[in-house]
């Protein structure tokens, strides 16, 4: 975890994580109580799978404060992430064009105007074969 510039409260100018995301809090598991910054670095330190949907707190890496699950800071009202999704527990501060997919449950990263979810095949595709995608 890295901090790049420690003078601004804004969330574009600083820079924590993991190797796997970029995020200004840690979440903290409901299963073992330890936290992490992304499920990825839990399930690599635990012998469980993070139980992402049932987590209920987060831990501030800029002030260390515990709170409830949220977007900002209740203490120093930093973001934790540009990217939030309540649904997922995810955070996520590089532009990677991430979205909730309804149809999927999940958050994708590519961006919405580029792909479409098939109920059929109950998954999301490249909007470019939209008009050529045939469900048998």
């Amino acid at each position: 975890m890295a901090l790049l510039n420690t003078d601004a409260t804004n969330s574009s100018q600083y820079s924590l994580g993991c190797d796997h995301y970029r995020r200004k809090c840690k979440l903290v598991s409901p299963c073992c109580k330890n936290n992490y910054i992304c499920r990825f670095c839990h399930d690599e330190g635990e012998n469980h799978a993070l139980d992402r949907p049932n987590i209920t707190q987060v831990e501030c890496l800029v002030c260390n404060k515990m709170q409830p699950f949220s977007q900002t800071c209740a203490n120093c009202g930093i973001i934790f992430g540009n990217y939030f999704c309540e649904k997922c527990k995810l955070f996520g501060d590089e532009d990677l064009g991430m979205y909730h997919c309804e149809g999927c449950g999940l958050c994708r990263v590519g961006g919405r105007d580029k792909f479409f979810h098939c109920d059929i095949c109950e998954l999301c595709l490249p909007t470019d074969i939209k008009t050529t995608h045939k469900v048998s």
